[in-house]
């Protein structure tokens, strides 16, 4: 994994992780002005060679935002699939090039209600619905339960919150349950009950246009999906 461009000067107290490309760019980065600090590259297909050139938002990229207004404020947008073997290495590089002091983590996923474990029906689930995880070394509260055990969570999200516990950071993972093969409109606004905690209300700007922005964003996403049915 290559995080090229990245400087181990760099200082961030928040970072977001978001694997729902279309919530970070119509909530989160918005209008706000960024700048690149970094491309993800696992290089383990061929399809998934990122470079700084591929800005559309339907491309398969893993960026890392740094917010102008707020620059210690990292947003890792990652509109590509990580695979378990290299969770590690992209978490680990990429939290080698920030102080964990005071540092806060959030990380934002989605995935499908067929890995929910509990004795409730999954007809009788009420989707999409949110669920929680969260390091000892959290604080303030959660704005959804708990994830139920034995559910479990795998891959970077999971790997992020893993590097966080052992290394005493303050960090919460936020997972949407869904009964779609692709995240729709009505998954991702699931998440818009984050922007009014902290650290994410910190960090994002007012965007009028926002709902407009998403649904304009999932029409892409959709006519994409639709070419490989």
């Amino acid at each position: 994994m290559d995080t090229d461009s990245i400087v181990t000067s760099h200082f961030a107290n928040t970072i977001v992780l978001i694997s729902v490309a279309a919530f970070a760019q119509a909530y989160v980065l918005g209008e706000q002005s960024s700048d690149l600090l970094a491309v993800v590259c696992s290089g383990s297909m061929t399809s998934h060679r990122n470079s700084f050139t591929q800005r559309a938002p339907t491309d398969r990229t893993c960026f890392i935002h740094r917010l102008q207004e707020k620059q210690k404020a990292w947003v890792l947008q990652c509109n590509v699939e990580i695979s378990p073997e290299q969770a590690f290495s992209v978490t680990d590089q990429v939290f080698s090039k920030v102080n964990t002091e005071g540092l806060q983590v959030i990380v934002l996923t989605t995935l499908p209600v067929s890995g929910f474990r509990t004795e409730t029906r999954h007809s009788d689930l009420e989707l999409p619905f949110l669920r929680a995880l969260a390091t000892t070394h959290h604080e303030g509260q959660l704005p959804c339960p708990l994830l139920e055990q034995p559910t479990t969570i795998e891959g970077l999200p999971a790997q992020v919150l893993s590097y966080c516990q052992q290394h005493k950071v303050d960090a919460a993972l936020f997972a949407c349950y869904t009964d779609t093969n692709c995240p729709d409109l009505d998954t991702v606004r699931a998440f818009k009950v984050l922007l009014q905690i902290p650290p994410i209300r910190d960090i994002v700007t007012e965007t009028p246009d926002a709902d407009a922005q998403l649904k304009k964003l999932m029409t892409w996403h959709t006519k994409l999906n639709s070419l490989y049915i």
